[in-house]
């Protein structure tokens, strides 16, 4: 299912920014610029954020992936070489803490909100690459901690395809 346009510029690594809406007088985050309208960057936003809060981050992640003891990011192509690569995640802001600069776009997810696809951009692949977030069940989690990178692979393309 593929989110609405005015979600589709959200940049969830921003996820956890709050930002002050000179027009409407209040602080916000980027799910409520895109709701008004905005983009962290607009003219109408002034630059002035709190630093990095969780509470915020989990609060937008929230509106885009489901809550979960643990979470499979699997980031296919992400390397300068174009090798993929995956983690598990904890909590939200575990799902979008990256080592580096990045920005992830929401692109499509599953009815219950299990799974999140998204297109993310970085140095090393700044024409993008596909992450799936898959919001874990305790088997699952079980299953892939154990397993090959092939078996995670495999797993988590399979879930691309009901998003």
């Amino acid at each position: 299912m593929e989110f609405e346009k005015r979600f589709q510029n959200v940049d969830l690594a921003l996820a956890g920014l709050s930002y002050y809406e000179k027009e409407e007088d209040v602080w916000t985050d980027v799910v409520g610029l895109a709701d008004d309208g905005y983009e962290p960057y607009d003219d109408n936003i002034e630059e002035g954020s709190f630093g990095w809060e969780e509470d915020t981050a989990e609060n937008v992640m929230s509106c885009f992936l489901a809550e979960a003891e643990h979470y499979l990011v699997f980031a296919r192509g992400c390397r300068w070489n174009g090798a993929s690569r995956y983690k598990f995640a904890r909590d939200y802001n575990e799902v979008i803490e990256r080592g580096y600069e990045f920005s992830l776009y929401p692109i499509s997810h599953t009815e219950d909100y299990s799974v999140l696809v998204c297109k993310e951009h970085s140095h090393d692949v700044p024409m993008g690459s596909t992450t799936i977030i898959v919001a874990l069940t305790d088997d699952d989690f079980e299953k892939l901690s154990g397993s090959s990178f092939e078996s995670v692979q495999k797993f988590a393309e399979e879930k691309e395809q009901l998003a």
